[in-house]
């Protein structure tokens, strides 16, 4: 009964470690392909931006493109986010329908 139970351990480790191992080489192929292709607008497109907008408009997508409600806020939007959100709100909270069945 132990050596199944030291089996069952030693795959179950061996196989977080090697799909942990083949992960992290997905991981490094996508960050070499982003390095490359931000490399590749800064020497060669016509308007380069700036290396704050290029990260700024790569965050900014990347939240858009999550779902509908996720979205990149620098500091000055957040704080303006927070200014415009930090007083008391009024009402109950409550929709009121009428089910026809």
């Amino acid at each position: 009964m132990y050596k199944i139970t030291y089996f069952i351990i030693f795959l179950l480790i061996s196989t977080h470690i090697f799909g942990s191992e083949e992960i992290n080489k997905q991981k490094d192929a996508e960050s070499i392909l982003f390095s490359k292709v931000l490399e590749t607008v800064r020497t060669s497109y016509v308007d380069v931006p700036s290396d704050i907008q290029l990260h700024k408009n790569s965050l900014e997508d990347l939240f858009n493109n999550l779902d509908p409600y996720s979205t990149y806020l620098d500091k000055e939007e957040y704080k303006k986010l927070q200014d415009n959100t930090a007083g008391n709100a009024g009402g109950l909270g409550i929709d009121i329908s009428i089910d026809k069945k």
